[in-house]
């Protein structure tokens, strides 16, 4: 068989039922997770319990950088201390 043939046969199942076809299945599953997901985060952005939670959230994320923080100067206080 000619390579030619070869190379067709692997671009046509490829094509069929290789990665072009999976990721086009997977990109539209995607697609329509999001759309839910945006819908679900409207209804929810309604009900003030929720922005409390966003708050407290955020709250808890600029708290923990804060300690990422102060144990990267403890840290590097304690190498100087051997430094010397």
């Amino acid at each position: 068989m000619a390579d030619y043939k070869i190379a067709c046969y692997i671009i046509l199942f490829e094509h069929f039922h290789g990665t072009i076809t999976v990721r086009r299945e997977l990109l539209s599953q995607k697609a329509h997770t999001e759309m839910d997901r945006s819908k679900k985060e409207m209804t929810l952005r309604l009900n003030p319990d929720f922005n409390s939670w966003e708050q407290l959230k955020a709250q808890e994320a600029r708290i923990g950088k804060l300690l990422k923080e102060a144990d990267r100067r403890e840290i590097n206080e304690q190498m100087q201390l051997f430094d010397k």
